[in-house]
């Protein structure tokens, strides 16, 4: 009777504030509620928080917050049209989770009564092909309730409020997000759940091609896929200048090799222009299901130059040295003739049969400073100069040799004793205050200054690109680090440097207050990577400072 009297009695104030002082703006756009306890009394000074309904993703930042009075209701005023998802705190001991409140714009909300209950919990664990299985996000969509998995993939997400209906969600970096559904958390209980299958994103890898300028035809390669249901791949095309067109199916028939060659349509091979084309590739298994589409890879095609203009360039092989020191800097130069606005410079380690990109689409100067020749050793080395309007105007060096020194430090500048040079800062959500800056004092070192938390943790990182990796090789990461509040956590990073983003090695560090060294070994088998990235990712660290400093990635073997 009493929870009755209440709600009439929030119906009374909206009423009498409409009348009151119509036509002002404290008169709408008003979420109205009350919490109780599970008696039905009234709860006051209950901390309620109001978030933006996100759909399947972890609350973050809250729109606003406020305390219930002492009828145990409470009131968010200035709040636009939308969905929201509501929680209520009182003392950390009762809780309550409300979801999916419509709000339209210039109106009153007013809420039925939300009962506060004792916390319970879910444990589960997170099953993945690798034995480190520490630092999978698992959450509540729609809630601020989230945990992280231990190495063994357990997690437990506690102090959640009694209810029936909940979901799990649980995404790691190179896997498939996965979806439990319709969990009931009893009041001071731990609901078990069975253990959860990540599976890899898996589609077609290392797509390439090649344009073959006599009869117009571009050869479209990729790697099989593994798996014994896989039966066959599916070629898509389009031009890589229609953004949002989707690429249209060009191989009509399943194909079960590798490969597959287009022939190009008179209306596209004919024309007297350079044009860019992209490929994709789609695996399809025993049921028809369709994988996701493969990397992008673009060609230049073309039938003719679009004028009558020599174009010709020459690398100047008695500027480039016998032998060159891996990390180490080295100059190309050529010469040209004709308008060849930039060109694209590849290296070959085995003599020209495959290429690897230095630096695409540069202005030509006819040189080209090499800041840091890629670490690896080969005897048979060979440069290439390419004119981007028209492939088919290239020169190729002499042979070169490029070894490497195995204690050369990989990271550039890991010491911060160039400042920031090498280094580049990652800010994706602007809404925090965070930022990077080097201290020069004793040497220097870097500072991560986490001043809120993203919406992700990886909008918010320090990063370097450029840091070559062979395939088969082990390597030692090591740095010194700490924090200016205790036990907090930082994301260490290895993958490719271009999408898919590929890990090669995510670690998961708590950090000190003290200075730590930090160290792991890693496997590189993938193919070889010129120009992978590493990036450290504060995770959750708000109003504190990282420092970063002696940061070494060296090859073991």
């Amino acid at each position: 009777m009493k929870l009755v009297t209440l709600l009439a009695f929030l119906v009374l104030i909206i009423s009498c504030g409409k009348n009151s002082v119509a036509g002002t703006s404290s008169d709408v756009d008003i979420i109205t509620g009350i919490v109780v306890s599970n008696t039905g009394k009234p709860v006051a000074n209950t901390v309620v928080k109001i978030y933006r309904d996100n759909g399947d993703s972890v609350h973050r930042n809250a729109v606003d917050s406020t305390y219930s009075d002492i009828n145990g209701v409470f009131t968010f005023d200035s709040i636009t049209g939308g969905v929201y998802d509501l929680e209520s705190n009182y003392k950390d001991s009762l809780f309550a989770v409300r979801q999916n409140v419509q709000h339209t714009n210039n109106s009153n909300t007013l809420l039925d009564a939300d009962t506060l209950y004792a916390p319970g919990a879910i444990r589960g664990q997170i099953i993945t092909d690798e034995k480190n299985r520490q630092g999978i996000l698992v959450y509540i969509p729609g809630t601020s309730f989230d945990a992280h998995t231990d190495s063994n993939g357990n997690f437990v997400i506690s102090r959640i409020p009694a209810k029936t209906g909940y979901a799990v969600s649980c995404q790691a970096y190179g896997y498939s997000m996965q979806t439990v559904f319709d969990i009931a958390v009893q009041v001071g209980d731990t609901a078990e759940i069975d253990p959860i299958h990540l599976s890899r994103n898996i589609f077609p890898t290392g797509v390439t091609t090649v344009f073959d300028t006599i009869h117009g035809t571009v050869t479209v390669s990729w790697r099989k896929m593994t798996g014994s249901d896989m039966e066959g791949y599916f070629v898509y095309r389009k031009l890589a200048n229609q953004s949002g067109a989707v690429p249209v199916q060009i191989s009509e028939e399943l194909c079960t090799d590798s490969f597959y060659i287009d022939t190009l349509p008179d209306e596209l091979f004919s024309r007297d222009s350079v044009l860019t084309m992209q490929y994709q590739v789609r695996g399809v298994d025993s049921r028809e299901n369709l994988t996701p589409y493969s990397n992008k890879t673009v060609v230049k095609v073309w039938s003719s130059r679009t004028d009558n203009t020599p174009r010709t360039i020459t690398v100047l092989d008695t500027l480039i040295p016998e032998y060159l020191s891996g990390e180490s800097p080295a100059e190309f130069q050529w010469n040209y003739s004709g308008k060849i606005a930039t060109v694209s410079i590849d290296l070959s380690l085995n003599n020209g049969t495959t290429w690897i990109p230095i630096e695409k689409s540069v202005k030509n100067e006819g040189i080209y400073f090499w800041k840091s020749v890629y670490n690896f050793s080969s005897d048979s080395c060979r440069v290439r100069i390419t004119n981007d309007e028209d492939p088919r105007c290239f020169s190729i060096s002499k042979r070169f040799r490029i070894s490497f020194d195995p204690e050369r430090n990989l990271i550039k500048n890991g010491d911060f004793s160039m400042r920031a040079n090498d280094w580049n800062l990652a800010i994706a959500d602007t809404t925090t205050t965070n930022s990077f800056r080097v201290d020069t004092a004793n040497g220097g070192y870097g500072l991560l200054q986490c001043g809120s938390i993203p919406q992700e943790s990886w909008m918010f990182n320090v990063n370097q690109f450029g840091i070559p990796l062979k395939k088969g090789s082990a390597y030692v990461l090591s740095f010194r680090a700490k924090c200016s509040k205790p036990d907090q956590q930082l994301y260490v990073l290895l993958q490719e440097g271009r999408a898919p983003w590929g890990d090669y090695g995510t670690r998961l560090k708590r950090l000190d207050t003290v200075w730590t060294t930090y160290s792991d070994t890693l496997f590189m088998a993938r193919d070889d990577d010129p120009s992978a990235f590493l990036a450290f990712v504060p995770r959750e660290v708000e109003k504190a400072t990282i420092s970063i400093d002696d940061v070494v990635l060296k090859r073991f073997f």
